[in-house]
């Protein structure tokens, strides 16, 4: 059987780069709508076209990286409105940069976080106007770092509970309900990580209906 990692991170189907490419139009519109109250970039056609064929090559499964979306976004930006507020030259601190991040190069953290799908306008930072307030380059480092912890702590578990189950079942659907138990063990002894892990559990159960 597949270790974990590959279990669920295979090449992503149809479906998965939909849900991303719909989460990544979405959130787009958040930030054109903040910056500018208006929608020419994301309803743009040529635009459209542009990014599908980044998207495209997460059906292949072929490597894509974060500038590929984040250039695309920035060059029509820059050709419909004149401006770079939403896609600074030096990328510092910038909300849109870390959204083509997660969904290009580490989509499968999207099971393990909300931060794609709670996008809201209170998520949007553009940090250009004193990029050496080192203040503030604290601040965002420490934010990023807790947030990295966690992260780091929930697959740390996520993996444990996985690979405990495995030795106990050979069967896919008895492995994953095991690994479900152990999840719900961990939740009471980490209740910090509780809706991390409460959405891996939605996860798995949803995977294995499509067994």
């Amino acid at each position: 059987m597949l270790n974990f990692k590959d279990f669920i991170s295979e090449k992503l189907n149809n479906d998965e780069v939909l849900d991303l490419y719909n989460h990544f139009i979405r959130i787009l519109l958040i930030h054109e709508n903040y910056f500018y109250k208006e929608n020419r970039i994301s309803k743009d056609i040529n635009f459209r076209n542009d990014i599908n064929k980044v998207f495209h090559k997460l059906i292949l499964g072929k490597k894509t990286f974060t500038e590929e979306l984040y250039n695309k976004v920035s060059e029509y930006e820059r050709k419909l409105y004149n401006d770079s507020k939403m896609t600074p030259d030096d990328n510092f601190g910038c909300s849109l940069w870390d959204v083509c991040d997660v969904i290009l190069e580490d989509p499968d953290t999207l099971n393990i976080n909300r931060y794609i799908q709670d996008f809201s306008e209170n998520n949007i930072y553009v940090d250009i106007k004193n990029p050496y307030n080192y203040d503030d380059i604290n601040t965002t480092i420490s934010g990023l770092d807790k947030k990295i912890t966690t992260l780091d702590k929930c697959e740390e578990l996520v993996d444990s509970a996985f690979e405990i189950a495995k030795e106990k079942y050979d069967d896919e659907i008895d492995i994953i309900n095991y690994a479900i138990k152990i999840l719900y063990k961990y939740i009471k002894e980490y209740p910090e990580l509780s809706e991390e892990l409460k959405q891996q559990i939605e996860d798995w159960e949803d995977m294995k209906s499509r067994f």
